[in-house]
């Protein structure tokens, strides 16, 4: 997973991590965990959310999430 890219995504559409956090339903220390551990964490379900907040194309998400 491309966590730099997640997070100049977020940068660009001014989505905090916070507002990150609760988009995904997870506490804001468990969104900094996932992050921290190269996004080998999240769900399936999870990624789904963060494809549709960050307003991703399919091809995107795959080059992002499982690059």
């Amino acid at each position: 997973m491309n966590i730099l890219k997640i997070r100049g995504l977020m940068a660009e559409q001014m989505i905090t991590q916070r507002a990150m956090a609760e988009m995904l339903g997870i506490s804001l220390s468990s969104f900094h965990r996932k992050l921290k551990s190269g996004g080998n964490r999240f769900t399936l379900e999870e990624l789904v959310k963060m494809k549709e907040a960050l307003h991703l194309s399919d091809e995107e998400a795959s080059e992002i999430f499982f690059d």
